[in-house]
């Protein structure tokens, strides 16, 4: 089981999330709020709220404490939801099986 795994649906397969979940040398893990928040304002349209983010709990709450402060907004009006990494990957399936994402597999070009 992943301590951290985060999931936006995009379209065309864009992946801007690159740079929200890094490490630089020396510094260690950074989970960066602000870049998630532009990088999704920047990418209006182009993706489906919520942004899924599985945090096991004691992994980094310093960071995660610092990322719920950034992205308070968002997680109040459930742009971005956290939870337990299985219940968000239970969920997500869940919502898969049962048909309520089937949009996302549709061909836009026809």
């Amino acid at each position: 089981m992943p301590a951290l795994v985060v999931m936006v649906p995009f379209k065309g397969g864009i992946n801007p999330l690159a740079h929200c979940v890094d490490g630089l040398e020396g510094t260690g893990l950074r989970v960066r709020g602000e870049v998630l928040r532009a990088e999704l304002k920047a990418w209006e349209g182009e993706w489906e709220a919520p942004v899924r983010i599985g945090w096991r709990p004691g992994f980094r709450d310093d960071l995660r404490e610092d990322f719920e402060k950034e992205c308070a907004q968002e997680l109040t009006d459930g742009t971005i939801v956290i939870d337990h990494p299985r219940t968000i990957l239970r969920g997500l399936a869940t919502e898969l099986r049962e048909g309520q994402l089937d949009g996302w597999f549709d061909d836009p070009a026809r």
